[in-house]
């Protein structure tokens, strides 16, 4: 079965632009409105460009796409008094997925403490193996070294001699911890 028609995504979308406007004081066809229309449209067809496709083949930020913050963020481009080219309006780029290897939580009582812990397993459940009597899960690091200097890990990130596996060894790690 085909995709969808774009259209219904880009209505949406431009929907959600136009309510960041007061389209009644800006009057019904009038210059301002046709122009907002205009630039609410142009970006539309970027994104269309770049992002929709058969669903089949690709995966498809609709729900992105026609979201608040996404027109929240297209409103921001559109200047009122000056119309932007079409080849410089570049299709949205949506956020990263959050990985699930990583869980940060933070709390805070009502006198400023603050906790945090941030929680990482590569890949599906770490190691597979649970600290008895504990229920936590135990992460799998090894893939944190270079098992081959040189060459992409699981994540395809390449790292150098400097840290190769070797007895005694700890892995490089991305984490940081702040004081205050």
């Amino acid at each position: 079965m085909p995709p969808p028609s774009s259209g219904g995504v880009h209505i949406a979308q431009m929907l959600n632009v136009f309510k960041q406007f007061d389209l009644t004081s800006l009057g019904h066809n009038s210059a301002s409105t046709i122009h907002l229309m205009s630039e609410a449209m142009r970006q539309a067809y970027a994104d269309r460009s770049k992002h929709l496709g058969d669903p089949d083949f690709n995966q498809m930020p609709d729900k992105w796409l026609t979201s608040e913050e996404y027109a929240n963020q297209t409103a921001a481009k559109i200047k009122m008094d000056k119309a932007r080219s079409s080849k410089d309006v570049n299709s949205g780029t949506p956020a990263l997925p959050e990985s699930p290897d990583t869980t940060h939580s933070s709390v805070m009582d009502k006198f400023g403490n603050v906790v945090s812990n941030t929680y990482s397993l590569n890949y599906s459940y770490g190691s597979g193996i649970v600290a008895k009597g504990t229920g936590i899960l135990l992460n799998n690091v090894m893939d944190d070294f270079s098992a081959k200097p040189g060459s992409p890990n699981g994540y395809g990130l390449v790292g150098g001699e400097a840290n190769a596996i070797a007895p005694k060894k700890r892995a490089l790690s991305s984490m940081t911890q702040g004081d205050t």
